[in-house]
């Protein structure tokens, strides 16, 4: 087999050299990319699951306000009954 040698002009190099770079930036700008959008859905979904987590606990604490002044709304609700009935 026998080698052939190609001489390339300068100025062909100094081309190819710098669509080279280019597309190598143009990669490397895609990976960031694509890093950047992995990493803002990933806090995306985060943020909606302690939304959820938030609205489930308030809702929970709601419940167990009221849950918890029942006895006392029991009790004023005797108590007015006793006044009303004693004037």
């Amino acid at each position: 087999m026998e080698l052939t040698i190609i001489f390339i002009p300068p100025f062909v190099q100094v081309v190819l050299e710098a669509q080279a770079e280019a597309e190598s930036v143009k990669v490397r700008g895609e990976a960031e990319a694509y890093a950047i959008e992995a990493k803002a859905r990933a806090e995306a979904e985060q943020m909606a699951k302690k939304a959820d987590a938030w609205k489930e606990y308030q809702d929970a604490a709601i419940v167990d306000m009221i849950l918890d002044s029942m006895p006392q709304v029991g009790a004023i609700h005797v108590l007015s009954l006793t006044h009303s009935t004693m004037c």
